[in-house]
């Protein structure tokens, strides 16, 4: 069973996955499914149709989370192959 763990990725400004418009309101959100991390795509608390959850170590998901040039909360959406407009 999959148990909540954090947001990491965020964008309140409009999100576009391959040309499609998704939302304005889209999160990367993290849980625990046993001893892994699954990270899927939400837009306004329900998850987007059509995009696969990706699943990864905890050892890989702490690994993703150390600061780097772009921010968490970007490289979240990012990650999904998604695009954050302005």
């Amino acid at each position: 069973m999959k148990k909540f763990l954090e947001i990491v990725g965020n964008a309140s400004t409009s999100v576009e996955l391959k040309g499609r418009y998704i939302g304005h309101n889209v999160n990367a959100v993290a849980y625990v499914d046993g001893d892994n991390i699954t990270i899927q795509l939400e837009s306004n608390g329900s998850r987007v149709r059509g995009v696969s959850a990706i699943t990864m170590s905890k050892e890989e998901y702490e690994d993703f989370r150390q600061p780097q040039s772009r921010k968490l909360f970007v490289r979240g959406i990012e990650m999904f192959g998604a695009e954050v407009r302005l």
